[in-house]
């Protein structure tokens, strides 16, 4: 099924898992498609999703004109929604106390973050971060939470 991941076509507590890599969990906004999982899940479901770090936003030039470097660029208060012009995107992205907050008030319970490092020796096709970087600091995060029974 194709379907808008904020307005999901199902009736509620239809599945035991939601799963997205790179898609609602970096394309929609946290405070529907979250929302929208926790509609979707039964009680003690769960819901696994791949994104950004937030530390990887911080660190990318506005204008995607760069890899991420070793200085902040961003500000970390107050991102949400950030617009990349050179790759013609927009993303959604939180600090991490947001996004704790938004799967709290869905009524999820956080069972684990990952900050995935890159090995020594890796490569990455990315245009935004190389390798070295991606050792140094996480490029990416796995969330796993789960819907509370009460």
């Amino acid at each position: 099924m194709h379907a808008d991941a904020e307005r999901v076509p199902y009736p509620d507590a239809s599945f035991d898992l939601a799963l997205s890599e790179y898609g609602a969990s970096s394309w929609c906004d946290p405070y529907r498609w979250v929302r929208e999982a926790a509609r979707l899940l039964r009680p003690g479901g769960w819901l696994l999703f791949l994104v950004v770090s937030p530390i990887l936003t911080l660190c990318s030039f506005p204008d995607g004109s760069a890899q991420a470097g070793d200085r902040l660029v961003r500000p970390y208060f107050g991102m949400h929604e950030t617009d990349t012009p050179a790759f013609g995107t927009t993303e959604f992205q939180l600090p991490y106390g947001q996004w704790v907050r938004v799967l709290h008030e869905a009524g999820f319970t956080l069972e684990r973050l990952e900050e995935l490092q890159a090995p020594v020796g890796a490569s990455t096709p990315w245009p935004f971060v190389n390798a070295a970087w991606a050792h140094r600091w996480p490029s990416e995060c796995v969330w796993v939470a789960r819907k509370r029974t009460a």
